[in-house]
């Protein structure tokens, strides 16, 4: 049945019962409905059709792989409540699907007053990111800051440290007693960040300081640790080596939380403040699986926000407060005001899951169909995973909707009553499977060789059996064949699970009576003309089934020397194959090889005067066609009638005409003789050197022409030879060659030397003069002379040792010179001048306290020029009076350029102002003492006084530190101390007094019923001296009060008793005590009770069955 028309008959019975049975009693109709809505809920949103694997429950449907379905059981709205998830996951389109459960309680609470010493450390973000939101720098600071005044506010005595972090932690304030007001920003958080080196977010290493700050406290003490920050670390180890400052690693959070949990494991609650905290996943991580894709580590952190790690930072969910809150000061104000106490909603949760019976699980080990999950030791606020198992359904399970489960239970022991609790879950996520059906082929073989056109295929379910007829394989029968073997020989089969087994062959074998022929061709073609003479035809009788291809006779055909004097050129087809189609023709064709040739030739020969030159013989070869004319034509290259021969001129040729084409073996000659009129100039070089270096301007060239073929020599012309004075400065020194010859080969360089002559000089000289402010000081002008040789450069050297550039002049700084940098080497006749200025020296006036020259309330400087004077005045300071100074003026010279000026210390005097706190919390001044005669700038001291009924509080105090003008105050406040009133509720039983803690309980231990709901500890009223106060009279059950007793009947049996059911009054400075007495029932009139009477608890139930039952009646009108 289609699950469109379940749905719609499971609608029309539920229409049924409505219409029947409206009329009955509500509790049956109720029930049906139960029964009804459970068979619905699971498959009521599948009207559309189901596919195979596809998951449901309710209105959630998955059908893609990976996708999940939930059911949860359970409560999770009162404290005490648990919750069960159950997950179901696809895993594959194969059947196999994960089922995963969760729980979670609501926690037990229980607040209580803070009375331990407090310590809290606040551990302070710096890193850059704490400036990129709005005023978020500030705020920060700001909420720090809230909350140490705060919690000094409520707790006088409480202590504060402060730890910033960055890329490493510090800590800037160790504990202290003090609400921080006093201490700058600058000390407690640092300066503001500017993106600097120490400005990633390492929070492991500031929890870790914090860690180190709590490790000695009081193991009694109360903890705290408040974290503000933007959520996001980059940076792990104390010395902030890990993490790369930049992103969030495993490593930034697993260590940020191990050294959390270290804190809480040693009792320290801890706060979390998130700023400008964005949705966005900073930390990805992933799972860890097998080669299976089994998982085999579970990533805690992975898809991570920055909130979620401030979260699991924090002690708990309530621990966690965010920036966007308004309250967020008041958050964290009221953190020590008061400590609560959780407790898990159960322990030792145990559940178990009824596989449905229809899937197995390899986890089931005992096969008894049930997986037991015992994982989760507290339930607490978060989901816990209490195990997941794999389950596979049966692939042979009919096609329809199957429950994953048959229910599951769980169990759980309630923290609180420690009974055990006891659950069953009825709902179950569903799967829709499809009964698989095993396919089947009937193949057709010919000559062993399957065809696969002809196939047959088909499905059928396990058991049912496939055949062929004789008539099916006579229709598949194909021409040149006959029929064979069929497997198996009963031509049938019964279908498996196996699907390799449900085949059926049918083989045919060929029938060799049925035959054909096979014939081709071969053509031989020269030069395109067909070679009628040299056909071949080849034919061959084979069976029908072979290829229509005869094998070809390669032998038989000549491509290679068909024809003399051609070659094989190409063939139709292309390549001659080894078979052929039959019917084929192969065209052979030739053509005119031109690479069959033989050689001819001529030769060439020169003589000069008649002689052979038989090293220039030139012969002349070609190769042609071996059928072609033996001839060839004349190369120009071998003929040269024009300047064969350098010196020699062409004579005459035998033949006298040469022929453009002669005969092979032909024998040219070509006759020279002597050509006077070609001649070759000679020549040779005359060289200066001057120390060795070429005067390429002084050589000389001198040439003549001679017949080419002649020695090539000349004459030296001696005019062109000078070894007396050709240089002025030098003298001739040698010559090359030694001895200048008169006929010289063609090519000779001769070449003269002349060296420096150092006997020929001339004298140079500089001058140096002396300036100050502009003037020449003719004193001091010197004028430096020297001899050089005659050609070198008119310069001389420099002495830069005697030019004073330093301190020629007292009083005086060298200025420059002119030219600016002083030379090494100057032209003759130079001028160096050099130029000094007048100094400004620097001088000090100090202003400092007579008799104490060290308190220095002034300095003034400045600088003047040597010679210049400065007048010595005398300036105000605030606390100080004029008194002397060491002299008038300073005349300025090139050092000790100081003077001083003497003041005395003002006398003042300040008040110092005592409040006593009122019982409306305001202050009020109680007296003032003047403290005299103080000097100026001394520290301001003060002495609380003592005052009845008061304490003093040191945060309050607001005092300036020094004296300054004599208008300070100092102002003190005293808190109005607090005290206490007990009140005992006893029993009293003959002439002794017992506690309600005893008189409640019986001899077994159990609560009498006459005191179920009333208070049984002493009452402890605790207020400011002076507030008022009333006693609460406590009803018991047909108890009487006896009386109210001042002081504690239990040890002052002689205590008054006052009058009334309640005493009013006022906390006084000593504590005070009071009695309620009652008196025990002893039978009889039962004595009048304060108070309405009591419902009894049956009446109590009845009335509530009935509201229910007129509820439901309601609901079902």
């Amino acid at each position: 049945m289609k699950m469109e028309e379940k749905w719609k008959n499971i609608r029309n019975i539920q229409g049924g019962f409505m219409k029947k049975f409206f009329k009955k009693s509500l509790n049956i109709l109720m029930a049906l409905m139960t029964l009804v809505n459970m068979f619905i809920e699971p498959i009521c949103v599948l009207a559309s059709e189901p596919v195979k694997g596809d998951l449901a429950y309710g209105d959630q449907y998955v059908r893609e792989n990976n996708g999940s379905v939930n059911v949860v059981d359970g409560a999770f709205v009162n404290e005490g409540d648990v919750e069960v998830r159950k997950t179901v996951t696809k895993l594959d389109s194969n059947g196999n699907y994960e089922v995963k459960f969760e729980v979670r309680g609501k926690n037990y609470s229980k607040t209580t007053t803070n009375t331990k010493d407090i310590y809290a450390v606040i551990v302070f973000d710096r890193s850059n990111s704490m400036t990129e939101g709005n005023n978020k720098w500030s705020n920060a600071k700001n909420a720090a800051r809230a909350f140490a005044e705060g919690l000094i506010e409520k707790y006088s005595k409480a202590n504060i440290a402060v730890v910033t972090f960055g890329t490493t932690a510090k800590t800037t304030q160790e504990f202290t007693n003090s609400n921080l007001k006093n201490i700058s920003d600058n000390k407690l958080f640092g300066e503001e960040p500017n993106g600097g080196q120490d400005g990633a977010t390492n929070l492991h290493a500031g929890l870790e300081k914090a860690k180190t700050l709590l490790s000695n406290i009081d193991k009694d003490a109360k903890k705290y640790v408040v974290v503000i920050s933007d959520g996001a670390p980059t940076k792990y180890k104390i010395n902030g080596s890990g993490g790369n400052g930049r992103s969030t690693s495993y490593n930034c959070i697993d260590k940020a939380v191990s050294s959390a949990n270290d804190l809480k494991g040693s009792g320290a609650e801890i706060f979390t403040v998130g700023y400008d905290l964005s949705n966005e996943i900073i930390y990805e991580g992933g799972d860890e699986t097998d080669f299976w894709g089994n998982v085999t580590w579970t990533d805690p952190y992975k898809n991570s926000t920055a909130e979620s790690i401030l979260k699991l930072i924090a002690t708990d969910a309530s621990h966690y407060v965010s920036s966007d809150q308004d309250n967020i000061v008041d958050k964290l104000k009221d953190i020590a005001s008061s400590t609560t106490v959780y407790s898990p909603a159960g322990t030792n949760l145990t559940i178990t899951d009824n596989i449905g019976s229809s899937f197995t699980s390899s986890d089931d080990t005992d096969n008894d169909g049930k997986i037991v999950l015992n994982t989760v030791k507290k339930i607490t606020e978060e989901w816990q995973e209490a195990g997941r198992f794999n389950i596979t359904i049966n692939e042979n399970s009919t096609t329809d909707w199957h429950n994953t489960n048959d229910n599951f239970s769980y169990s759980y022991t309630d923290n609180i009553s420690s009974k055990e609790i006891n659950k069953t879950c009825t709902k179950n996520p569903v799967v829709y499977w499809v009964q698989p059906e095993y396919g089947y082929t009937i193949e057709y073989y010919y000559s062993n060789v399957k065809d696969e056109s002809k196939t047959v295929t088909g499905n059928s379910h396990e058991g049912k059996t496939v055949f062929v007829t004789d008539e099916m394989i006579e229709a598949n029968n194909k021409i040149g064949y006959k029929s064979g073997n069929v497997i198996p020989k009963s031509k049938s089969i019964e279908i498996k699970k196996d699907t390799s087994l449900n085949v059926i062959k049918v083989y045919y074998d060929i029938d060799d009576t049925q035959v054909k022929d096979l014939k081709y061709t071969v053509r031989y073609f020269k030069d395109g003309v067909l070679q009628e003479k040299d056909t071949i035809n080849k034919t061959k009788t084979v069976q029908v089934l072979e290829p229509n291809y005869i094998n070809v006779d390669l032998n038989e055909i000549n491509t290679t020397n068909m024809y003399t004097g051609y070659k094989f050129d190409h063939s139709k087809p292309a390549v001659i194959p080894a078979s052929v189609e039959t019917g084929t023709v192969i065209d052979i064709y030739y053509v005119k090889d031109d690479s069959q040739k033989v050689e001819v030739k001529y030769t060439v020969e020169y003589y000069v005067d008649g002689v052979k030159q038989e090293n220039d013989t030139q012969v002349g070869r070609k190769d042609i066609w071996v059928n072609a004319t033996k001839e060839l034509e004349v190369n120009p290259n071998h003929i040269n009638t024009t300047n064969k021969y350098t010196g020699y001129k062409f004579d005459h040729s035998d033949p006298e005409s040469i022929p453009s084409v002669v005969a092979d073996g032909t024998v040219i000659k070509i006759y020279y003789v002597k050509d006077d009129s070609q001649k070759v100039e000679v020549k040779y070089t005359v060289e200066y050197y001057v120390d060795g270096v070429k005067q390429e301007n002084d050589t000389k060239v001198d040439t003549k022409n001679i017949w080419i073929n002649a020695t090539k020599e000349l004459e030296v012309n001696p005019a062109l030879i000078n070894t007396t004075d050709k240089y002025v400065g030098y003298k001739f020194d040698h010559s090359d060659p030694e001895t200048i010859p008169n006929v010289v080969a063609d090519g000779t360089v001769i070449k003269l030397y002349y060296v420096k002559d150092d006997s020929q000089k001339v004298e140079v000289k500089y001058t140096v003069e002396y300036y100050k402010d502009g003037m020449l000081q003719e004193n001091d002008t010197r004028v430096i002379t020297d001899n050089v040789w005659v050609n070198d450069d008119k310069v001389l050297a420099v002495n830069v040792d005697e030019i004073n550039t330093v301190n020629k002049y007292k009083g005086y700084s060298f200025k420059n010179t002119n030219p600016k940098i002083i030379p090494e080497v100057i032209n003759d006749g130079g001028v160096i001048k050099v130029y000094y200025v007048r100094n400004s020296y620097p001088y000090i006036i100090y202003h400092v306290e007579k008799g104490n020259t060290e308190n220095i309330l002034g300095i003034q400087k400045g600088t003047k020029k040597y010679k210049d004077t400065v007048k010595v005045k005398e300036c105000e300071y605030t606390g100080f009076t004029f008194d002397s100074k060491n002299k008038e003026e300073i005349v300025i010279d090139t050092d000790n350029n100081v003077a001083y000026v003497y003041y005395t210390r003002n006398v003042y005097s300040y008040n110092v102002e005592h409040y006593l706190e009122g019982l409306d919390g305001r202050f009020t001044l109680k007296e003032t003492n003047e403290i005299k005669n103080v000097l100026y700038g001394s520290e301001i001291e003060y002495t609380p006084n003592n005052y009845a009924g008061y304490t003093y509080d040191s945060s309050m105090t607001y005092a300036p530190s020094k004296v300054e003008n004599g208008e300070e105050v100092v102002r003190l406040y005293y808190r109005l101390n607090s005290s206490r009133v007990i009140v005992h509720y006893v029993v009293k039983v003959d002439d002794e007094y017992i506690p309600f803690t005893k008189a409640a309980y019986d001899n077994e231990g159990k609560l009498i019923a006459n005191f179920e709901g009333v208070e049984l500890e002493d009452a402890i009223i605790t207020g400011k001296i002076g507030a008022t106060f009333t006693t609460d009279l406590r009803v018991v059950y047909e108890y009487a009060l006896n009386g109210i007793y001042e002081g504690n009947i239990l040890t002052d049996a002689n205590a008054k008793k006052l009058d009334g059911q309640t005493i009013t009054s006022t906390i006084e400075i000593e504590e005070k005590e009071y009695t309620y007495v009652y008196e025990a029932p002893r039978g009889g009139d039962v004595p009048p009770q304060t108070g309405a009477s009591m419902l009894g608890y049956a009446n109590y139930l009845l009335l509530l069955a009935l509201i229910y039952l007129v509820k439901k009646y309601i609901e079902v009108k």
